[in-house]
């Protein structure tokens, strides 16, 4: 039976009921999301189930829902809290919710990031771009940020609690990302930056949910381009987002993404100087308490391959 299979797989001491796959997926999410109740506390049941080591909080959800037509309609069956450093060991650490959804279909869909599930989790271009925005303390001062494609928000957080930044918003379209990146800001919020950070929605592909024109020094976007129809929309976006004079997209992604190659003559002819360097060896140091948990929940970064690039007026 299955259940003795589990059985037989928990036996081993190396088990790890929430390791999780190539697609960010654990063991215990697929138990919940087949609604085996049996399985599921064979699983909690485990001693790898236990509380994780410190900086990382985790909760099952019960509620799973089958047969959904969008990721929009998901359940969310897993929370996972972690705390990252992104600078030196004498810095504030950052908290950053990621979750795990009842959705079994693609990640994303064409242009329609609706139905792009791909922020509830984090990446390892993320974690370079919050660093990047780290390092960018003085040019930010008095500045207004504004993040695209922010999925769980970590460029935004870090540009609200390490920087001096006027204003910072961050975007995004997908429910359980605004969802998410609220909860985040609550977590990270303290009497000096309380009230600093906005969430919106914001779709590329829908001019009546952009802000106004002109209304952002820096944009910034962390590896939010996989297919070379979004490149337009893109491009539109940040055009009509950053100020003429001095405003800046900042674009954190590996080189080889579809549509890449399309963005930087895109943005050209669109008037933007373009300038692209490799991401510095300090943005890869593992921000997160255990080398276990950067394998669990940022495996990607260790793979060195991502890329900064400045669009300018």
């Amino acid at each position: 039976s299955q259940e003795k299979v589990v059985e037989l797989l928990l036996a081993h001491e190396q088990s790890d009921v929430l390791d999780r796959n190539d697609c960010n997926i654990s063991a215990l999410t697929y138990a919940c999301e087949a609604n085996d109740e049996n399985i599921t506390a064979l699983l909690l049941s485990h001693q790898s189930a236990g509380p994780l080591e410190e900086g990382a909080q985790m909760e099952v959800c019960e509620s799973v829902s089958e047969d959904l037509l969008s990721p929009e309609d998901a359940a969310i069956v897993e929370e996972t809290t972690l705390e990252l450093r992104l600078s030196d060991p004498s810095a504030s650490s950052l908290k950053c919710r990621l979750l795990g959804l009842s959705w079994r279909g693609e990640a994303f869909s064409g242009t329609d990031a609706a139905r792009d599930s791909t922020g509830v989790y984090l990446w390892a271009a993320s974690v370079i771009t919050a660093r990047w925005i780290c390092e960018m303390k003085e040019e930010l001062r008095g500045k207004s940020f504004c993040e695209i494609g922010a999925g769980c928000g970590l460029p935004s957080l870090a540009a609200m609690a390490f920087t001096d930044a006027q204003v910072v918003l961050a975007t995004d379209s997908f429910k359980h990302s605004l969802e998410n990146l609220r909860i985040n800001m609550q977590l990270n919020e303290g009497p000096a930056t309380s009230g600093r950070m906005q969430i919106e929605k914001l779709d590329w592909t829908d001019e009546s949910s952009w802000p106004s024109a002109e209304s952002f020094d820096i944009l910034v976007g962390s590896d939010i381009l996989y297919d070379h129809e979004q490149v337009d929309s893109i491009c539109r976006v940040a055009n009509h987002l950053l100020r003429r004079a001095g405003g800046k997209f900042l674009y954190a992604a590996p080189p080889h993404r579809d549509g890449s190659t399309l963005l930087i003559s895109s943005m050209e002819t669109l008037g933007f100087k373009h300038e692209v360097r490799e991401a510095p060896e300090r943005f890869y140091e593992n921000p997160l308490p255990s080398e276990q948990q950067l394998e669990m929940y940022l495996s990607d970064l260790a793979g060195r391959d991502c890329l900064l690039h400045t669009f300018s007026r």
